[in-house]
């Protein structure tokens, strides 16, 4: 049996090792996400629905970056959606998403004020490193973005907050580190009695 706040939870002899196993995670990394609305029809200018663009060949500094939400040196990924479902956009449209795995430590100095509603220096950073993305696609993958651009809308960690409540904006559960990934992975049956965990 274990307790908590008040109600008696039926467990197995494994309750007590699987806590402190849970207790040992912290979220994964969270995402920044620019969706734009083109006002052109870019299927036949780029082959391809999904581009994952490195800006270096150390892996260990790309996750450094990405941690950091530094677009100038992190990984990011560019997916034109019209190339993997005809007709996702109107005639003439295009629709695409720059995205770039980030920490939650750049953005808990917001957190406060954001939940608050006083969300204008927020908004600059992520106008900032919004802009950043969109010139490192436009370099790397489709020349012309920015031009072609009549719709934007960007995402951070605090706004995964907002829509999902997972902790830090996480957007794979627990962290995947070495120890917690694949086989090794905090499994789906818990040693409570009619708990099981699912998604991420």
């Amino acid at each position: 049996m274990w307790r908590r706040g008040g109600t008696n939870i039926e467990c197995d002899s494994g309750c007590n090792k699987y806590i402190q196993r849970v207790n040992t995670t912290r979220p994964s990394l969270s995402s920044f996400i620019v969706w734009l609305g083109l006002n052109t029809d870019i299927r036949k200018k780029v082959p391809g629905y999904e581009y994952f663009v490195e800006q270096g060949y150390d892996t260990e500094e790309s996750y450094r970056a990405s941690r950091a939400c530094d677009p100038n040196k992190a990984g990011y990924t560019v997916t034109f959606y019209d190339n993997a479902y005809a007709g996702y956009s109107e005639p003439g449209t295009s629709t695409v998403q720059v995205m770039m795995l980030s920490g939650y430590e750049p953005w808990k100095r917001f957190e406060n004020d954001y939940f608050a509603g006083r969300k204008d220096a927020y908004r600059k950073e992520k106008e900032r490193i919004a802009q950043t993305l969109i010139k490192k696609a436009e370099a790397s993958v489709l020349p012309g973005l920015s031009s072609m651009i009549a719709v934007m809308d960007a995402a951070t960690p605090l706004t995964n907050i907002r829509y999902t409540g997972n902790p830090q904006g996480a957007i794979y559960g627990f962290e995947q580190t070495v120890g917690n990934s694949y086989m090794y992975q905090i499994g789906n049956v818990t040693p409570f009695s009619g708990l099981y965990v699912s998604s991420a």
